[in-house]
């Protein structure tokens, strides 16, 4: 059985060394991939988000600092 891993915008806003805020703007712009509303709260698919990452080549590579 494998694992299903979520981030927060909290978890990426730590992941990505920015506000919260711009959290919000990167789902508005859609520059994230699309992330599961449940309540209040968005979660984002870690394998999305990996993905997203690596296709952002080199410019993502200057934001991202894993834990």
């Amino acid at each position: 059985m494998s694992e299903f891993k979520v981030f927060t915008i909290k978890d990426l806003s730590k992941i990505f060394h920015v506000n919260t805020n711009t959290i919000g703007r990167w789902i508005r712009t859609q520059d994230l991939p699309a992330p599961r509303k449940i309540g209040k709260q968005f979660f984002f698919d870690a394998y999305e988000i990996q993905q997203w990452f690596d296709r952002k080549g080199e410019e993502g590579r200057k934001i991202y600092q894993p834990y």
